[in-house]
C-alpha cells in the first residue's frame, strides 16, 4: 500500500472516528477478539471500528470494493461473532459503500 494511501486511510478512519462522537454514536476501535482454531487461541484481531457493538466498520481506499474486501468482512464477522458489516471506500469522489451480512 503506498504511502498516501494508508495516509487517507487514516484520516478516514479518523474522520469517522470523530464524527460517531459529536453525534453520540457508540464506537470502539480497539475492541480486541481471541482468534481459535481447534481450540486453540492463535493471536488476537482488532476490527476497524467496532459500532452500537454490533456492526464491524471497515474503511477503504481502494478503486472498487471486490469480491476480496467482502470475503474479509466475512471473515470478520464470523471471528467476532457479529452479524453486520459495513465496508466504506474513499478511493473516489462519491463514497462506495457495501453491507455485509453473516
Amino acid at each position: 500500500m503506498s504511502t498516501e494511501v494508508d495516509c487517507m486511510k487514516r484520516f478516514t478512519k479518523t474522520h469517522w472516528l470523530r464524527e460517531f462522537g459529536l453525534r453520540a454514536i457508540p464506537v470502539d476501535q480497539r475492541r480486541q477478539y481471541i482468534v481459535r482454531y481447534k481450540g486453540t487461541d492463535i493471536g488476537t484481531f482488532i476490527p476497524g471500528l467496532h459500532v452500537f457493538d454490533k456492526i464491524i466498520v471497515n474503511t477503504k481506499v481502494i478503486p472498487k470494493i471486490g469480491p476480496r474486501g467482502k470475503g474479509q468482512m466475512l471473515n470478520h464477522l464470523k471471528t467476532t461473532g457479529l452479524k453486520l458489516g459495513l465496508i466504506m471506500n474513499f478511493y473516489h469522489s462519491r463514497m462506495e459503500y457495501q453491507r455485509a451480512i453473516n
